[in-house]
């Protein structure tokens, strides 16, 4: 059951970005891209519908929301890889499909 633990980067990524974009940066988004994350840019492009009217000039908002969206969980993702391989949690091979 190796491959189980392939997604703990991820899952631990999605639960620190929701802490972050709630939490600090009261990030919005509208029923439409609830939950569909970068699938099709439908997330990150209702996120911009959904606060483009909240005074936040759009430049910035833009960059928050490929900062949010792209960025921190890229590199979020890989810190926690990296620390799963370098305590032995993981190793290449387990993601294999047999």
């Amino acid at each position: 059951m190796p491959a189980e633990k392939g997604i703990i980067p991820g899952w631990l990524e999605s639960f620190s970005i929701s802490l972050i974009a709630l939490g600090f940066n009261e990030m919005t988004n509208t029923a439409l891209g609830a939950g569909m994350g970068t699938s099709g840019l439908v997330g990150p492009l209702a996120t911009y519908a959904a606060m483009s009217g909240t005074g936040t000039a759009s430049g910035i908002l833009i960059l928050e929301i490929i900062t949010l969206h792209f960025v921190a969980p890229a590199i979020i993702a890989l810190a926690i890889h990296l620390l799963m391989s370098r305590l032995g949690l993981v190793k290449p091979g387990d993601m294999k499909i047999v």
